[in-house]
């Protein structure tokens, strides 16, 4: 089993990279909205996220915690792990820093969804993502 911290996170997969994967695995047929539901569950100081997904021979959960206290004590607000896990035998494959991996997703889907149009234009562009956060 691997674990990938922020730095292998984002020294694997650059952001074009990101785009590519995101946009391939929507070409091959994989729908969002096929996967489980995303749940939360509350604890004394925040809340727990996990959102499960399925892709092919891998599937996965991504569990976040908000705490909203965190900052105060100079902690993140919002922190997250990545299990990677092959669908066939549920075995643990891989653990990312869930942060980081998001910080590559988000922006990705936004421009995989946006990038037909980008096509279009003929010149340079520069395009820029900008989000709230999960």
């Amino acid at each position: 089993m691997r674990y990938l911290d922020a730095a292998a996170v984002t020294a694997a997969l650059t952001p074009a990279a990101a785009v590519e994967a995101i946009t391939a695995a929507l070409i091959a047929g994989y729908d969002p909205a096929t996967d489980a539901a995303r749940t939360s569950a509350r604890t004394s100081r925040g809340h727990f996220l996990l959102m499960p997904s399925e892709v092919g021979e891998y599937a996965g959960v991504k569990v976040a915690t908000v705490a909203p206290d965190n900052p105060a004590a100079g902690l993140p607000r919002i922190q997250a792990s990545y299990l990677l896990f092959g669908a066939a035998t549920l075995t643990l494959q891989a653990v990312f820093d869930g942060t980081a991996l998001t910080a590559l997703r988000t922006p990705a889907v936004s421009i995989a969804a946006v990038r037909p149009v980008l096509h279009r234009i003929n010149e340079p562009l520069r395009v820029v993502v900008f989000d709230a956060g999960s």
